[in-house]
């Protein structure tokens, strides 16, 4: 189906809830590649089940991160992550919602893999700018790569929990 259009109605929704649920504003082509690159490091490195675990990034600290299915640095800057930011129905949405023509995206971006029953990789509540205060200068674009149900949830949003600023890690609104 279309590309959502830009809108001043879904600009004060985004306004007043602090989120926006948009569909189709990346093109299938972007979203199999990234599938293929997340997917294929996720079992290279062994996070999933059955996954072939070729590789591991050698010190402990390392090793944790992939338990809470944080993949390493070499996925994160792999150059198919960043074609997201070149995606006219994204962009689009972004610009009129911030106001501006100019956009930049977090580099390193933050992928995850959440891993089915895996419990380390299970994300607390929180908001991003409390683990990373400088995140709160940015919007944040959660891009499912998998099926999201009872195995594998999605992400949780607290509508207009923005207002209350920074909160803390799980500090209730």
């Amino acid at each position: 189906s279309d590309c959502m259009a830009p809108s001043e109605a879904l600009r004060e929704q985004y306004e007043r809830d602090g989120f926006l649920v948009a569909k189709n504003v990346l093109r299938p082509a972007t979203v199999a590649a990234l599938t293929r690159t997340v997917g294929w490091s996720a079992d290279w490195y062994g996070l999933m089940p059955g996954g072939k675990g070729y590789r591991h990034a050698g010190t402990v600290d390392a090793l944790e991160h992939l338990e809470r299915g944080e993949l390493p640095l070499e996925v994160r800057t792999d150059p198919v992550l960043k074609t997201v930011a070149y995606e006219e129905g994204l962009s689009a949405l972004l610009k009129v919602f911030l106001g501006t023509e100019t956009l930049y995206m977090h580099s390193p971006p933050s992928v995850r893999a959440s891993v089915p029953g895996r419990v380390t990789s299970l994300v607390p509540w929180h908001q991003d700018c409390a683990y990373n205060p400088h995140l709160a200068d940015f919007v944040s674009v959660w891009v499912p790569l998998v099926f999201v149900g009872g195995d594998c949830g999605g992400v949780r949003i607290v509508p207009r929990s923005h207002v209350y600023g920074a909160c803390g890690h799980h500090k209730p609104v």
